[in-house]
């Protein structure tokens, strides 16, 4: 590109889904379960082609900061921005949106904001697609990319879209949905015109500015007065306008709100890979529809998930539709189909004082 886009890659989340191989201290986005690089290193890598490494701004929490420079080195340190607080994705973006300003960027910069946790294999059309979604930030406000729904799941916001852009593969956006109930869902599908809400958005920094200044001002506000910082007061600034900002997420705080919206088609693969249990999306099964990652033998049991680390070895024998997980000092066993809920076990291991720590 010409002019080579910011891309901010979101990489603060705690992925308590993935416990127990995510811990408090290696969520999700840091851990190499399909491959030998993590989440967050394969979205990366996605995106080098697209812009240069001093371009590149990973928001993440202020307690993964190592982890992420041990991950992505070539990365300059000061690009890894750590959050003090969760705010939720419109705090995120407000705290990279006021880092950027700082550095004096153009006002007219296009902005590209990623989440770190997606799997994508087609990269060559995912890297098209976000270049077709820049130059339709001349036509929008802000260019969304939407997933074409593979069946009608309950998983994930819906994008409505109405009138197609003239001479663009773009949509205007009609109205954003939050994760419907089943029969919800299979309405979107049946009417079409509906995709999943992919997380994936584009501005101008201007226009992301004007829209904070529009529909939230509490985020407005806290830009503001980190752009304005004195340097050795910036530390401070940020942990105390910080801790003032609502929880709130950017589909609530502005996306909802917001009118010129784009939406761009995907014609690339792309898996959420939102709990352990969508690794039977991506790992070969056995003949009895096993899939055994790491150290493990199965007898008579059938349509199992088994994952095992080092010389730990996980035995079943005439169990089904089982996940045994085993990470560290924690062996997990739960229905396959009660991965994607397992909040409850959480909130009893975190509530008791001596079990809190396998967290």
């Amino acid at each position: 590109m010409k002019n080579p886009p910011y891309i901010l890659i979101m990489a603060g989340g705690r992925g308590e889904r993935f416990w127990p191989i995510g811990r408090a201290a290696k969520p999700k986005q840091f851990l190499s379960i399909l491959s030998e690089m993590s989440l967050l290193q394969m979205t990366y890598q996605r995106v080098q082609k697209l812009t240069i490494p001093e371009h590149i701004f990973i928001l993440t929490h202020v307690d993964f900061k190592a982890i992420t420079h041990a991950q992505l080195p070539e990365i300059p340190l000061d690009n890894i921005i750590g959050e003090p607080d969760r705010k939720d994705t419109a705090g995120c973006i407000a705290l990279g949106v006021a880092l950027i300003q700082r550095m004096n960027f153009r006002a007219d910069a296009d902005l590209i904001i990623l989440p770190s946790d997606p799997i994508i294999h087609n990269t060559a059309a995912f890297e098209s697609d976000l270049r077709h979604a820049v130059e339709i930030l001349s036509d929008a406000d802000c260019v969304t990319l939407g997933i074409v729904p593979r069946t009608p799941s309950t998983a994930f916001g819906y994008i409505e879209c109405g009138d197609p852009i003239p001479e663009k593969e773009a949509f205007h956006v009609r109205s954003f949905h939050e994760k419907p109930a089943l029969e919800k869902a299979e309405e979107y599908i049946k009417q079409g015109g509906f995709f999943w809400n992919s997380g994936m958005f584009l501005w101008r920094l201007h226009h992301l500015v004007s829209a904070f200044e529009k529909h939230s001002p509490a985020h407005a506000l806290f830009i503001e007065k980190m752009v304005e910082a004195l340097p050795e007061e910036l530390d401070v600034t940020l942990k105390t306008e910080f801790a003032k900002l609502p929880r709130i997420s950017i589909d609530y705080a502005l996306l909802e709100k917001m009118k010129n919206i784009a939406l761009v088609p995907s014609h690339f693969d792309w898996d959420d890979f939102g709990s352990l249990s969508a690794v039977e999306n991506h790992v070969p099964h056995d003949d009895a529809g096993n899939i055994i990652l790491g150290r493990g033998v199965s007898v008579e049991s059938n349509n199992n998930l088994i994952y095992s680390e080092g010389d730990h070895l996980i035995a079943t024998y005439g169990i089904s539709d089982t996940a045994v997980i085993q990470s560290g000092n924690v062996t997990m066993v739960v229905p396959k189909k009660e991965m994607q809920s397992i909040k409850k076990l959480l909130d009893a291991i975190r509530n008791d004082s001596e079990l809190s720590r396998y967290l």
